[in-house]
């Protein structure tokens, strides 16, 4: 069968050349790398960017970059632990909610969820109101083939390599 009839038939079932997606609870387990950590994610299909709770931030300035200093709190195999991380900061977003707008600051980080090690963007902010620690929006879910089923949690024990 050559290639443009194979795509037509897919099209016309809805059959996907991809792999099925592998479906996650609507929270989940992951661990924060290269910390080590712990904790608790809400899968959010309505966020764009993942976001981290992140306390007693401090912006600085290392060889004419910005960059950022900041706390998180988590689980390792002794019990609850704080890490302060440093990262350059890739950009500034404007987040816009109930409470008002503010400017946040976007670095990279690294999370396992499941068995895949994942790095993406994530906006650094106080999170101490919000259920979770670690919000994962759509960017970081389209990296990972995921479908969120809303009756599902803690489906996956982290375990990257």
């Amino acid at each position: 069968m050559n290639r443009w009839k194979g795509w037509c038939i897919a099209l016309m079932y809805g059959v996907s050349a991809q792999a099925a997606p592998v479906i996650y609870g609507w929270a989940e387990r992951g661990v924060l790398e290269p910390a080590g950590l712990m904790m608790d994610l809400k899968l959010d299909t309505g966020a764009d960017t993942s976001s981290l709770d992140a306390r007693q931030l401090r912006e600085f300035e290392r060889d004419g970059e910005r960059w950022v200093s900041f706390t998180v709190r988590g689980e390792d195999k002794e019990g609850a632990r704080t890490v302060r991380i440093e990262r350059e900061v890739i950009r500034y977003v404007r987040v816009r909610g109930a409470g008002g707008s503010d400017n946040r600051p976007v670095v990279r980080m690294a999370i396992c969820i499941g068995n895949r090690l994942l790095e993406d963007e994530f906006t650094l902010n106080d999170r101490k109101k919000m259920s979770y620690p670690v919000l994962i929006g759509r960017n970081t879910l389209a990296q990972m083939n995921a479908a969120v089923a809303a009756n599902r949690s803690y489906t996956l024990t982290p375990g990257c390599p």
